[in-house]
């Protein structure tokens, strides 16, 4: 993205367009920690209009202010694959969604497992079914998929080759060891 859009000011733009097709009761999803992202956010949706968060390892329980609707994942643990516990807050209920485990290593995984979860309960949608899902998930080559040999382990996350990607692929490899 920097390549076409020039900066991560130009890219935070970008990514927030999605905004003005927002309908008076549309909800916007970001990843709460992506500070430049978020409180950005933040500044242009009323606090307690349309705003939710994801939040992965950076926060314990209850630590979580100024954010209408969030979801937490805490205690991460590489474990064939990654468990976590998971916290939420939708329309001032506070939830404990337990345990969960997806056969992906890396924070950022994790992460995107928590998008789905929290796109789930704001739908509505069973959420046993939804952790069932994701902990049946398997990845398609290019996207985190893990082979193990006798020798070498290969995990191939070369779909995406930004800054932040290459991140997230060095710190799950990190884990690994």
């Amino acid at each position: 993205h920097i390549g076409l859009l020039g900066s991560k000011e130009a890219i935070r733009s970008a990514k927030t367009e999605i905004i003005n097709g927002l309908t008076d009761h549309g909800i916007l999803v970001v990843n709460g920690d992506d500070s430049f992202l978020f409180d950005y956010v933040r500044n242009i949706i009323p606090l307690n209009n349309g705003l939710a968060a994801v939040f992965a390892g950076q926060k314990q329980p209850g630590t979580v202010t100024n954010c209408p609707a969030y979801i937490n994942a805490y205690d991460i643990e590489e474990n064939n694959g990654t468990d976590f516990n998971v916290t939420s807050l939708i329309n001032g209920v506070p939830s404990e969604l337990g345990m969960h485990h997806i056969g992906l290593g890396g924070e950022h995984n994790v992460r995107n497992a928590c998008f789905a979860l929290l796109c789930a309960k704001l739908l509505g949608a069973d959420m046993q079914k939804a952790a069932r899902a994701l902990s049946e998930y398997v990845p398609m080559d290019g996207r985190g998929k893990t082979d193990y040999g006798k020798k070498y382990t290969i995990i191939n996350d070369a779909y995406n080759a930004s800054p932040e990607s290459m991140m997230a692929a060095f710190s799950n490899l990190d884990l690994t060891n």
